[in-house]
């Protein structure tokens, strides 16, 4: 038999109500000014009857003791049986931030952002909303929730307490949350509104990263770069012309931009721009292999085999290109000791392609099937901004 008993106990007491400050990734803290409500839980019976008294600090002091060991699965527990018992506790602001950050490093982004929400709608006067925004809506990304994203970020720029940064951050992620939605125009709109604002100074105060500029610069070249692959070769001379010559000028124009990402010298952004540039000459070649074959030359296989070799000769230096770019990415990812997902997914394709060239695979065979038109899809980014949480503690 379990019960549960609750008490009421006010006792005066002293020190201060502030958390401390921390950055978004970063655990908070919280201090008591006065015992709550305690709660007591029986367990058993009998002689056998135990009885366990706790109160809402007890609860948020071991869950933070066990976030700072990185041990998030048992941090958990805590807050949400704090958040759950204890719902007019001062640590309850604290509580469900926490427990929001430990579930996002668990990679459990749909409970993180309940506890976002929480926090969000029942303490609308705490401190931790405006950090809890920028994480919901990270968090909403990584769900591919691109309508949802949109309302955050929204709800982000209309707050007059953003610094510079923070008002470029929304201004940049919710253009990411519109090419979620396949909104390619809309999404470019806010951007380059984005780089406006950027460009204009922000008066006295100073802009203190340049994590959002490199992104919204990047985000120009994948919006063009979702274009790019949406052209698809088309049965006849004159259809392959003009499809050719469109394909031709947005890859020039998406590699212009992801060069302007690069030139902002963040090094997360310009790993993802380098791998782009490489993957985009890529996809080239593979999209003009998969084209349809004239019709004299389909219907003779020795003609074909002709056809396709002379082809493959002619668009060859299009992987030779793909491979330098990938080459100097990863040269500049070990200059710079960053390593990401763009790093991993250079050397991957790097690989892919350099077999390919050697031995002959399926990106260079006349038979491999055109590539699916890329998704309107955000890059990826830390679900709270500019730095990735990693261990948390």
């Amino acid at each position: 038999m379990r019960q549960l008993l609750l008490f009421s106990i006010t006792l005066a007491g002293c020190g201060g109500g502030a958390r401390q400050m921390g950055g978004r990734e970063r655990p908070r803290r919280a201090e008591t000014v006065e015992m709550e409500e305690i709660h007591v839980r029986a367990t058993g019976e009998g002689e056998d009857l135990h009885l366990e008294a706790y109160d809402a600090e007890q609860l948020f002091h071991e869950g933070f003791a066990r976030q700072n060991r990185a041990e998030c699965a048992a941090a958990v527990q805590f807050y949400d049986r704090l958040s759950t018992e204890f719902r007019t506790s001062r640590f309850l602001s604290s509580a469900l931030y926490n427990a929001a950050l430990c579930y996002e490093h668990l990679e459990r982004f749909e409970d993180a952002r309940s506890r976002y929400d929480r926090l969000v709608a029942e303490l609308p006067a705490s401190a931790d909303v405006k950090d809890a925004l920028y994480r919901r809506g990270g968090c909403e990304e990584r769900l591919s929730d691109g309508a949802r994203a949109e309302a955050t970020f929204t709800a982000l720029l209309s707050r007059t307490d953003l610094t510079p940064d923070e008002q470029l951050e929304a201004m940049v992620r919710r253009g990411s949350a519109l090419l979620l939605q396949d909104r390619l125009d809309e999404c470019e709109e806010q951007i380059r509104g984005g780089l406006a604002f950027y460009r204009r100074g922000a008066g006295p105060e100073r802009f203190e990263t340049d994590f959002f500029v490199a992104q919204a610069q990047y985000m120009l070249g994948e919006v063009l770069r979702v274009h790019f692959e949406r052209v698809r070769f088309q049965a006849g001379e004159a259809e392959m012309r003009r499809d050719l010559e469109l394909k031709s000028r947005l890859l020039l124009d998406a590699q212009t931009e992801y060069i302007l990402a690069i030139r902002v010298t963040n090094p997360h952004w310009a790993a993802a721009a380098g791998f782009r540039i490489g993957e985009i000459f890529s996809n080239f070649y593979a999209h003009i292999m998969a084209a349809p074959v004239p019709p004299e030359v389909a219907a003779d296989p020795e003609a074909r085999e002709i056809y396709f070799e002379e082809l493959r000769s002619q668009i060859r230096p299009l992987v030779q290109k793909a491979i330098r770019v990938w080459e100097r990415t990863i040269l500049m990812s070990e200059r710079t000791g960053i390593h990401n997902e763009w790093v991993d997914r250079t050397t991957e394709q790097l690989d892919q392609v350099r077999r390919m060239l050697v031995g002959g695979g399926a990106a260079a065979s006349p038979s491999a099937p055109a590539a699916p038109a890329a998704p309107a899809r955000p890059p990826p980014v830390p679900a709270g901004g500019q730095q990735d949480p990693g261990p948390v503690g």
